[in-house]
């Protein structure tokens, strides 16, 4: 059994029944799935989970700040003993995160050094990866949300910056998920679209909104791999970078901005999409409960690292958080996503 499938026990969340077939989630999800068009130079492309499940240890929080890989509750334990232990091994104070993937070759500790993200292009290319998106079809009174659940190996954010001083921001860690959502109405009539990106997201129209046909055209910044309408230099207000109110402070007053880099490199999506050349279609895997890792609530990856350097002051080196967490444990875009897409912001004009 994989490292992904014993996780899957640390939580006991089951996927709502829906009221189509399989069949007929499957057919609603190729009918809208994205163009996706990343930045040029992007060195990692959405991938299949178990690319990285091979190649990844799972930690449990054995005490402040120290993690373990040795087995809890028993020498050898079962899955069902692991998820019991669950409360003991990871007490009150130690659970944000309990459990962590940790990617076994690399290291995240050295940032976005050239050798560092070569480590894990290598890693994942060994793993015979595959080209696919995670789809899920949510289902309520208000109508349908066609979510396109994307999975990236790591995550290197390497952002551009304008300021009048000196200054540096770079942020990095293994297991990036990031989302596409059409909404349709209850009659199944297209609504808008949702783009998510860093912590915050951007919505248009269905008339709006870039598409090809019926499928909607979301331009992937390099590194961050967040969703925009379009392309150049995009500005990731305050409100949406995921940064702390300090850290915010200190881009504030030195005149900081941070814009994602967002060109037009290698496309991918559904297959046959006329106008776009060659290009590596995009797989559509059903997420179902016959997916067991939609289960696990820890985090993907082990620690988050920045270096932020705002006209020669260090605001952060080193370790910054944790890797996220999988689609099933980010709350309302997960649980309301059509209400949570429909509070985003059509742009980024009113935020800092």
């Amino acid at each position: 059994m994989g490292v992904l499938a014993v996780a899957a026990w640390l939580a006991t969340a089951v996927a709502p029944a829906y009221a189509l077939t399989s069949a007929g989630k499957m057919e609603l999800l190729r009918t809208y799935q994205p163009v996706t068009w990343f930045s040029a130079a992007e060195l990692f492309t959405p991938t299949n989970v178990g690319a990285f499940e091979g190649n990844v240890r799972l930690r449990w929080q054995s005490a402040s700040g120290t993690f373990s890989t040795a087995s809890p509750g028993s020498a050898s334990p079962t899955p069902e003993e692991i998820a019991n232990a669950r409360d003991t091994q990871c007490q009150a104070g130690l659970r944000n995160p309990c459990w962590l993937l940790d990617e076994s070759n690399c290291n995240a500790g050295g940032g976005v050094a050239p050798a560092v993200l070569a480590c894990y292009q290598n890693a994942w290319q060994a793993a015979g990866p595959k080209r696919v998106v995670y789809g899920r079809v949510f289902h309520s009174r208000k109508g349908w949300a066609l979510q396109y659940w994307y999975f990236y190996y790591d995550h290197e954010f390497e952002p551009q910056l304008a300021a009048p001083g000196s200054a540096t921001l770079t942020i990095q860690h293994e297991g990036d998920w990031q989302s596409i959502t059409v909404v349709l109405s209850p009659d199944m009539t297209p609504r808008w679209v949702g783009l998510g990106g860093h912590c915050l997201g951007l919505r248009r129209d269905w008339s709006a909104a870039p598409r090809i046909g019926r499928h909607p055209v979301a331009h992937v910044a390099r590194g961050s791999h967040a969703g925009w309408f379009g392309q150049g230099a995009k500005r990731v207000p305050r409100r949406a970078d995921c940064l702390s109110k300090s850290e915010n402070a200190a881009l504030d007053a030195g005149g900081v901005t941070v814009s994602d880099s967002v060109t037009e490199g290698s496309v991918s999506g559904p297959p046959n999409i006329p106008g776009l050349g060659t290009y590596t279609p995009t797989g559509v895997i059903l997420l179902s409960a016959a997916q067991t890792w939609t289960a696990y609530p820890g985090a993907w990856g082990e620690r988050e690292f920045a270096d932020i350097v705002v006209n020669g002051t260090t605001v952060a080196s080193g370790q910054h958080g944790f890797s996220g967490v999988g689609p099933s444990h980010l709350g309302r875009i997960w649980t309301h996503p059509i209400g949570a897409t429909h509070r985003w912001p059509r742009a980024y004009t009113r935020f800092r």
